[in-house]
């Protein structure tokens, strides 16, 4: 009892630890040879991708953390090259795994689970108390929406803490023994993020862009940037970032309204001991059939994401024009012709020989409108293959459209 006391400030409510619990086992499951996830969705791009194995998902161990929304990552320990789970959660009161008071709480949880799988409950939590689960508690009892994230560049964690006008951005140690905040303006829902030399940039829900400099240090400068000042605009979705830079995507959201949503691309400068900028990259908005209440995935110089609405966008980074963009009741996407023929030539480099020629021949045809066929008009959209992963679709309204399978 004394041991569990000692370790207290660790864990969750075990109805919500059943799940946390659920997740880890899949973690250990899919990834035997343990690869570092150091922050919601893997990494900036957020495509989620993980080399997956083939063992079975299979329940391991349960811990009680807490109320959360919070996604695990994990992290390798370089003092003695064992990998952690890192999580938030908010315990509501001391009836809990290590008898740890009400607040809420950064976890770190141990994940060799075959060496305890077999054991009692208690025994487990015993084990993980041994061989490193500890918690710092972050502050009171409160609802939290954001993630970790782990910077290896800065050897601290960071997290948005809190809800409205008491909301926090968090910065802690890797030994969990020390933490600096700074008030934000509103809540943040997605995880902070993070660049070289303590550079943090996060989202809230007032529409406001945050950008600080050394947060870690105690000794920090920010910047507030204003995606949108009406009183129900906010961001809710991660920033997704362009590998290598420090630019990075993200939408925005209008709180209880099916008013068109906003993406941009911007850019945060280090400015070094001045306080850092962030800027705009393109010249307007890219604006969408509803809000943007939900993350981009980056890929080879595209935003994916949806709004609202169901509508489903492709949008070029280095030039703010659709790619394409497909209602979710399309069984493939659609892709505007005038912009794949007649736009950015990046998206004619970036496609392969065979598609290439394909797209210039269609390029020739739609110069010379007399060279295409009347389209007949079918019940059911039609498909005809092209070549490569080109297609032609002939619509029930007699529309045709080019799409990239």
């Amino acid at each position: 009892m004394k041991k569990k006391k000692a370790a207290a400030a660790l864990n969750k409510s075990k109805r919500k630890l059943m799940i946390i619990g659920a997740v880890i086992a899949t973690l250990i499951g899919a990834v035997p040879a343990f690869a570092d996830y150091i922050m919601y969705s893997g990494d900036l791009t957020r495509t989620r991708n993980i080399v997956d194995g083939d063992t079975p998902i299979e329940y391991a161990w349960d811990l009680e953390t807490g109320w959360s929304v919070s996604q695990p990552i994990t992290v390798t320990d370089p003092k003695d090259g064992q990998v952690y789970a890192y999580h938030i959660g908010a315990l509501p009161d001391a009836n809990n795994d290590v008898q740890l008071p009400r607040g809420s709480y950064l976890w770190k949880i141990p994940l060799r689970s075959e060496e305890i799988r077999k054991l009692p409950h208690e025994q487990q939590i015993d084990w993980m108390i041994e061989h490193g689960l500890r918690a710092m508690q972050l502050g009171p009892y409160t609802k939290t929406y954001s993630h970790v994230t782990w910077s290896p560049e800065n050897k601290h964690f960071y997290v948005g803490w809190g809800t409205g006008k008491a909301s926090k951005l968090i910065s802690v140690d890797a030994n969990l023994a020390s933490m600096i905040s700074m008030p934000l303006s509103d809540t943040p829902i997605a995880s902070p993020t993070v660049y070289a030399n303590d550079l943090v940039v996060i989202g809230t829900m007032d529409g406001k862009l945050r950008a600080v400099k050394g947060l870690s240090s105690g000794k920090y400068v920010s910047t507030s940037y204003d995606y949108d000042t009406a009183p129900n605009a906010e961001i809710t979705g991660h920033l997704t970032g362009i590998p290598g830079t420090k630019q990075f995507g993200v939408g925005l959201n209008y709180r209880k309204s099916s008013q068109k949503g906003k993406f941009n691309l911007f850019e945060v400068v280090d400015n070094g001991s001045a306080a850092p900028t962030i800027r705009s990259l393109w010249d307007s908005y890219y604006i969408t059939n509803s809000g943007v209440a939900t993350d981009a995935a980056y890929d080879a110089g595209v935003f994916y994401f949806s709004d609202k609405a169901g509508t489903f966008y492709a949008v070029i980074a280095n030039a703010p024009g659709q790619k394409w963009a497909a209602n979710h009741r399309s069984q493939v996407p659609s892709i505007p012709t005038d912009d794949v023929i007649r736009t950015a030539d990046e998206l004619m480099a970036s496609l392969p020989p065979e598609e290439l020629e394909i797209m210039k021949k269609l390029n020739q045809r739609m110069d010379n409108a007399e060279d295409l066929p009347t389209p007949r008009t079918p019940e059911q959209p039609e498909m005809t293959h092209l070549g490569g992963r080109m297609y032609s679709v002939t619509n029930p309204d007699g529309t045709v459209e080019i799409v990239i399978k």
